[in-house]
């Protein structure tokens, strides 16, 4: 569940298209495996201003009957509120323990399994 919150209001598209749109675009940016491969544009941009200071993106895993929510990741690490975006800056990828370990980093317990 990725939630934004922003101040700014844009005009001729509803709030569910632009969500839809952010959500979809945000979470590829800033998946663990685009960023190892080197083929996200958010590559380089941990702890860089990417938004407007009025913009924060939260991934909170735990909301009661929300979709998507979880308590454990796929991998079975325990899931935890995260601010991806804090006052427009980046502050994390959206890790498994594979991607984090590519990074020298810590998982964020993002990991997904696949169906079948």
């Amino acid at each position: 569940n990725i939630l934004f919150e922003n101040n700014i209001s844009i005009y001729g598209l509803n709030e569910t298209s632009i969500l839809d749109l952010m959500n979809n675009n945000c979470k590829s940016a800033v998946s663990g495996n685009s960023i190892a491969r080197g083929t996200s544009f958010l590559k380089d941009s941990l702890n860089k201003q990417i938004f407007s200071k009025d913009i924060n993106i939260i991934d909170d895993p735990k909301i009661i009957k929300g979709l998507g929510s979880r308590p454990f990741d796929g991998e079975g690490l325990k899931t935890n509120k995260k601010e991806i975006v804090q006052n427009g800056v980046l502050k994390t990828w959206l890790l498994n323990t594979s991607t984090a370990k590519k990074l020298n980093l810590k998982s964020t317990g993002n990991a997904s399994r696949g169906v079948g």
